[in-house]
């Protein structure tokens, strides 16, 4: 499959973008990797990154004429909402890239995520793959029954760290948003986002992309469980050594460092070469996952022992 990848990229996000690059050339193959970001930042990479042929730089605000954070900013402010500027904007330019595509796929990819080892992306009969989890965010698709009248269509969500797109069903898509209202159709989804839900979570791209697809073009795509960890910085930090990536890979696709994620101190004996040969990766993150949560909830209980 011939793909374009996307990953929008903040200011936090861009040293982990760097690193993330040689995995995704290993990994993924993309034809070109295209890092859309800020027009400060964009600056400073074009100085780091322009013996690469394959990368192109793109300033986020240039993405599509109407789309840009100031736009997106005002209409929060208007709502009381303008801390998740950031948070909408990245999502509306992953559909309105569908417009400067210049191959019949694009995948977006996650700044923070590392792919472990080769994902694939179609089936041998050609139809592309969707991630799928079991995640389900109600207000998500509370706003996709008010934007386009649909339902939950699977069990699963379509929220992943990764999506390959089809740009053609994506514009689509825009296209229909855009006709059922007078304002732009990255407002049009603004103003279909409940107020109790605007300023935390309202809106998926991929929740929306996806249900839509399942609707309208049902036999385009095939689903595939994700095997992902997807808070990976609590227990292994920001930079995993190299063996231990390598031991993680052997039960997970992709890993995410998310950077607002804590990273909780454990003296766990991974770093050993016998302990990773017997003990399998997925294995000991669940138990890490259970010390964090019992450690969470002891420290609960001792905050309101003390209250009491």
């Amino acid at each position: 499959m011939e793909f374009e990848l996307i990953m929008p990229v903040a200011a936090s996000d861009v040293e982990t973008a760097k690193q993330n690059i040689t995995y995704i050339r290993k990994w993924l193959c993309p034809g070109k990797i295209v890092i859309i970001t800020s027009g400060e930042i964009r600056r400073n990479l074009e100085n780091e990154l322009y013996r690469w042929d394959d990368i192109r730089l793109l300033d986020e605000d240039e993405i599509q004429e109407g789309l840009s954070f100031e736009t997106i900013r005002n209409y929060l402010k208007l709502r009381g909402a303008e801390k998740r500027t950031g948070w909408y904007l990245q999502q509306f330019i992953k559909m309105a890239y569908a417009f400067k595509c210049e191959t019949e796929f694009y995948l977006t990819w996650d700044a923070d995520t590392i792919p472990m080892c080769y994902i694939p992306l179609q089936e041998k009969d050609g139809r592309p793959i969707l991630a799928v989890k079991q995640e389900f965010h109600p207000a998500y698709f509370d706003t996709i029954k008010s934007l386009l009248n649909l339902d939950k269509t699977i069990n699963e969500s379509f929220i992943a760290e990764y999506m390959i797109i089809k740009k053609e069903i994506m514009i689509q898509l825009i296209n229909m948003i855009d006709r059922k209202s007078f304002s732009a159709w990255f407002i049009n989804i603004l103003e279909n986002i409940a107020q109790e839900h605007l300023g935390a979570s309202g809106f998926s791209e991929f929740e929306t992309y996806g249900t839509y697809v399942m609707s309208e073009w049902p036999d385009v795509y095939e689903m595939r469980k994700a095997k992902a960890l997807r808070r990976g910085k609590q227990i292994f930090g920001s930079c995993p050594s190299e063996e231990i990536m390598e031991w993680l890979s052997k039960s997970y696709t992709t890993i995410s460092f998310e950077k607002w994620d804590r990273q909780y101190i454990f003296r766990h004996p991974c770093g050993k070469k016998l302990f990773r040969k017997i003990v399998p990766a997925n294995i000991f993150v669940k138990s890490c996952f259970g010390v964090i949560k019992l450690k969470k909830y002891l420290t609960r209980y001792v905050k309101i022992g003390r209250i009491m």
